[in-house]
C-alpha cells in the first residue's frame, strides 16, 4: 500500500528545535528581539530570525539573556 499525501506532510512536519537537539514541542515561538537572537547564536550559530524554537526552551534563553545583562552591567559599575 503506497503512502498517502497525509503521511508524507506528518513526516516533513516533524522540525528541530532550533535550540536544542530534540524536536520542536508546541506551543513554538520565534526569537523577535534581534540582540537576544544575538546572544543565542553562541549556543547555535546556525539560529535564524525564523527559526522556531518551543516555548520552554524560549523561557530558558530568556532567563540566561537576561542574568547576562544583569551581570554585564553590574561588572562595568
Amino acid at each position: 500500500m503506497a503512502p498517502e499525501a497525509g503521511d508524507k506532510s506528518g513526516a516533513a512536519a516533524r522540525l528541530y528545535c532550533g535550540m536544542g537537539n530534540h524536536f520542536l514541542k508546541t506551543p513554538s515561538t520565534i526569537i523577535r528581539d534581534p540582540k537576544m537572537l544575538r546572544f543565542a547564536r553562541y549556543i547555535n550559530t546556525e539560529l535564524r530570525y525564523d527559526t522556531k524554537i518551543c516555548l520552554n526552551c524560549f523561557k530558558i534563553l530568556g532567563q540566561l539573556y537576561k542574568f547576562k545583562a544583569v551581570e554585564d552591567h553590574s561588572v562595568g559599575s
